[in-house]
This record gives C-alpha cells, sequence and structure tokens, in this order.
C-alpha cells in the first residue's frame, strides 16, 4: 500500500503569506496617505512662512528670517531654511524651504520607520511697471502744495490758492497710451467711468474671506493676516470663490463694451 504525504498545515502556511501580502497593501494606502497628507500640511506651512515672511521685505531682512521661522513654528514646526535674495531690487525675493519627518504605521513592519517630506515656496516684493488698459492717476504725496501742515501725522493740502501738479510720465516699453498717468492742474477737470468691476469684485472678497477665514485651520493653513485667507483651489471652497471670481469678471466687461 503507498502511504501519501500529510498536507496538514498548509492552510497556515498560506494564511501567513496573504498577511503579509494584506499587511503590505494596507501599509500602502495608509502610510503612503498619511505622508501625503504630511507633505500637503508641510506645503501650507511654507506658504504661510512666505507670505508671512514677505511683508517685511525689502526693508528687513532679519525680521523676515524671523517671521519665516516663526509661522513654520505655528504651524507644527520642520527644519526651516530660508533665503533672500535680489530680483527687481535688492531682497525683493524670499524662499523658505520646510523638511518634516512623516512616521509610518504599517510600513514599520518592512523596516520603515519614517519618510523625510519637504516643501518649498517662493514671494517676491514690488511694485507693477506694467498694465493693459490701465491710466492710472499719479499725485507725488511729496509735493509742496500737498504739504502745507501734517494732521495725525498726515500730511494736509494747501487751501485757497492755485495748485498745479505736471503731469508724470510712467511710459514704459510696450505699455502704449493707456500706462500714463495725468497729473493734475488748475482748471482741469478729470471723469472717471467705472465699469463697477471693483464694487463686485470687493463683495466676491469679503464674502468668500469670511468662508475661507473659518476653514483654513481645517486644512493647516495660518495665515499673518486676515485679508489673506484663503483654501486649497481643489476645495469646495476655493472653488465656490473661483466660479464666483468669473462670474464677476463677465459683469465688467459686457458694461464696458456697452460704455464704448
Amino acid at each position: 500500500m503507498k502511504q501519501l504525504r500529510s498536507e496538514r498545515g498548509q492552510a497556515a502556511v498560506l494564511s501567513v503569506v496573504f498577511l503579509v501580502a494584506l499587511l503590505g497593501m494596507a501599509a500602502l494606502v495608509l502610510d503612503v496617505g498619511s505622508w501625503f497628507r504630511e507633505q500637503r500640511d508641510t506645503q501650507a506651512a511654507a506658504d504661510a512662512a512666505v507670505l508671512a515672511a514677505a511683508q517685511a521685505l525689502p526693508d528687513s531682512p532679519g525680521e523676515a528670517n524671523a517671521l519665516a521661522a516663526s509661522y513654520v513654528t505655528k504651524n507644527d514646526g520642520g527644519a526651516t531654511t530660508t533665503e533672500i535674495s535680489s530680483a527687481a531690487m535688492a531682497n525683493d525675493t524670499v524662499t523658505v524651504e520646510v523638511e518634516r519627518s512623516a512616521p509610518g504605521i504599517f510600513s514599520k513592519l518592512f523596516g520603515i520607520d519614517s519618510v523625510q517630506v519637504e516643501a518649498r515656496a517662493s514671494a517676491r516684493v514690488g511694485g507693477m511697471d506694467a498694465a493693459r488698459w490701465v491710466a492710472p492717476i499719479v499725485v507725488n504725496e511729496q509735493h509742496p502744495d500737498l504739504n502745507c501742515s501734517v494732521a495725525n501725522g498726515k500730511p494736509v493740502p494747501c487751501f485757497g490758492k492755485p495748485t498745479q501738479i505736471d503731469l508724470i510720465d510712467l511710459h514704459n516699453p510696450g505699455s502704449g497710451d493707456a500706462a500714463g498717468a495725468f497729473g493734475l492742474c488748475e482748471g482741469q477737470t478729470t471723469v472717471l467711468i467705472h465699469s463697477g468691476s471693483r464694487g463686485l469684485g470687493h463683495q466676491v472678497c469679503t464674502d468668500h474671506v469670511r468662508t475661507m477665514d473659518a476653514v483654513q485651520e481645517r486644512y493647516g493653513i495660518v495665515l499673518p493676516d486676515r485679508q489673506l485667507a484663503c483654501a486649497p483651489a481643489s476645495s469646495p471652497e476655493g472653488r465656490r470663490y473661483l466660479a464666483a471670481m468669473a462670474a464677476a469678471a463677465i459683469a465688467p466687461a459686457i458694461t464696458m463694451s456697452n460704455m464704448t
């Protein structure tokens, strides 16, 4: 009679193999997901830090470094590198890099205790050189006729005398006549016809600042000024804001076409 080999224990071996594969998939889903979330939080910290630092530029690079470090600390910390550089003018650009350790959960079973996540953000301060279809009215606040006295720390213009302020030419190559600046002179009347875009855009921003101010902590965002309130563009709040601004941009365009 032929004796058959015993097959006992095979199910236990296969269960262990499948359990290892199951833990590997759990590590892939949970750990990688948590690492991506940590990277997004790190990017939010870098964004907040660079916006805070830019408030002090170009006058105080030291203060900019301190603000960047402070806002990274407020957003759960991390190794921070802040670089001040020059582009259009001295000390007008700040770059903040943040690095953190993101711990693993199931990945520890495979010898991966943590991974390093990094984020980088840059900001630049400065004025606008040129814009299409813009004709700003520019008045030099240092003009003698605008500084006859001071009240509450602000200059007071002269009264009871003719005032003439010459044209300040702000033309730039390629900007055309629309980028000129009109001065003020005696006997001159300036008429501005507004399309309503500012009022509509201001209302949209006012409404959505309240909304984003209420939810930005949910997205791990801490900012130095409430007016900088924001939310990710892919979030429900971000999508509603972009849709509202698109509508606000269309309305004055229609008005301007009727005006012209």
